[in-house]
């Protein structure tokens, strides 16, 4: 066939317990794309079992270069991708991806061999980055992987609850199954063949296809002979098997997944409405910080203080009201509570505990003018004072009687 290049790339996900052929299905699949669709370029597999230099040999026969990168943790896994772009080549391969999954995990374990659940808000964006990058990789990716099942609550004849294996899953990508993500998804079997007398005669693989998402190999099930001895083009057996999807792709336009997100309309993003969300949140925090400083007690007194002080200062009583304020509003309030703060601090060093509410509120009417105009020598005693003599001064004015 010809080297004309695909319009769109194999992604491929197969999953199957240890001795399934999933390294082999895997392998002469992506030796025949390479010998028939492009020109023989290289092939790498990032290899944790490690299991492909028994395979080399096969990609030699054919005259493709295998890169064999091994390793079995998720930087890895990583870099092998990336050097698959580096090398030109047309086709990887990551055998199995549950050891990367597995050793990711473990990063982020704690003594005990446990990943907390809250951990997992940093496991899923690095994991769900691979898979983009997975998908979007100019080449045709496949991805082996350990089999496992989910398992139910089932109740039973005595009306107690037992597990029991439910539907399968690849055992990578925790509750999301990595093997959801590749267009084609296939679980890998292997059975005996014997002969009429029951000697056994060989082995042989059963591929079902569980998901094509071009639709045109939905259901279907292959049973590829083992291959024994290697001879040349006994890769065709897969590859003539998976040609209905690879022809289906090819009058496909290749689709490349953004990497946008939405960094900038949530909290922790630089979109101006959830930063000014974050300086309201800084903006009561203060508030109230400030108001146990200033106002600590917890008895009846100090909640009825508290009070006074939170209408004087916002006008309102509600907290709900308070916190429905803009921030311009509640950047105000905690200002002249903090004018407040250093008057109390400067004037009542042993706290406002026997402070009569109309001094209370002539504070809250100081500190609200030192936070318009700044901060005023004048004490409360002294402006009493005042208001004292200026009072006394009004009354001993004695009215002129006109001759």
């Amino acid at each position: 066939m010809a080297t004309q290049e695909l319009s769109s790339f194999m992604k491929l996900g197969n999953q199957g317990g240890t001795g399934t052929g999933k390294s082999t299905t895997a392998a002469l699949l992506l030796l025949g794309l390479s010998i028939e669709y492009h020109g023989k370029a290289p092939v790498l597999v990032y290899d944790t079992e490690p299991g492909w230099h028994f395979i080399k040999p096969i990609f030699d026969i054919e005259g493709v270069n295998l890169i064999i990168e091994r390793g079995r943790h998720f930087k890895g896994m990583l870099d092998a991708l990336s050097r698959g772009r580096r090398e030109g080549a047309c086709g990887f391969a990551v055998d199995s991806i549950t050891h990367p999954w597995g050793e990711l995990l473990e990063r982020f374990a704690d003594k005990s061999g446990r990943v907390p659940f809250h951990k997992f808000n940093q496991i899923k964006p690095m994991w769900n980055d691979w898979t983009v990058e997975f998908l979007n990789a100019p080449f045709h990716c496949i991805a082996n992987g350990r089999l496992s099942w989910e398992y139910i609550m089932q109740q039973a004849e005595d009306g107690k609850y037992e597990p029991i294996k439910g539907d399968t899953k690849m055992k990578a990508g925790g509750g999301e199954s990595f093997g959801y993500e590749p267009h084609l998804t296939c679980e890998l079997d292997s059975k005996q063949v014997r002969d009429g007398s029951g000697k056994l005669k060989g082995m042989e693989y059963v591929c079902l296809v569980l998901k094509d998402r071009s639709r045109a190999l939905n259901g279907q099930e292959f049973t590829f002979k083992d291959i024994g001895a290697y001879k040349k083009g006994a890769y065709k057996q897969v590859l003539d098997a998976f040609r209905p999807h690879i022809e289906a792709i090819r009058l496909l336009a290749g689709v490349t997944m953004p990497k946008d997100n939405s960094a900038g309309i949530v909290p922790g993003g630089d979109a101006e409405f959830f930063h000014r969300q974050q300086q309201k949140t800084a903006t009561l925090e203060d508030w109230y910080a400030c108001m146990d400083m200033v106002l600590p007690g917890r008895t009846d007194e100090g909640k009825r203080q508290r009070l006074i002080v939170t209408a004087e200062i916002t006008g309102v009583r509600s907290k709900t009201r308070f916190e429905a304020y803009d921030l311009s509003q509640l950047l105000q309030c905690v200002g002249v509570l903090q004018a407040f703060e250093r008057r109390v601090k400067s004037e009542f060093p042993d706290g406002l505990a026997k402070i009569a509410e109309s001094d209370l509120i002539a504070l809250v009417s100081m500190a609200k003018e030192d936070f318009r105009s700044g901060p005023k020598e004048m004490t409360l005693l002294e402006a009493r004072l005042k208001q004292s003599v200026d009072e006394v001064d009004e009354e001993e004015v004695v009215p002129q009687v006109p001759f």
